[in-house]
């Protein structure tokens, strides 16, 4: 799972368990567990977007989590919390 610890510009989000066509979402919450973005993508990596960038700040701790997205749009399989922080380019 990645992003894990400090990361910079531009990152991308990792994980495993997941095939070239499986729809995963990824949520990424502040230290409080509060939703800050919901994105969606298909196999085992995702880029952050550039939008992103606005909302997540340097020095905060921030967590995200996947899950795959079944036939019916519900989350199943979700990963755990991973935390991590953004640093000064």
């Amino acid at each position: 799972m990645a992003p894990s610890g400090p990361v910079t510009w531009p990152f991308e989000f990792r994980w495993k368990g997941a095939g070239p066509k499986t729809l995963v979402r990824i949520h990424v919450v502040d230290e409080a567990e509060r939703p800050l973005a919901g994105l969606e993508g298909r196999g085992d990596h995702l880029a952050a977007p550039d939008g992103l960038k606005s909302t997540l700040r340097a020095g905060l701790r921030y967590q995200w989590r996947v899950a795959r997205v079944d036939e019916n749009g519900e989350e199943v399989g979700a990963s755990a919390l991973t935390a991590f922080t953004i640093e000064q380019n």
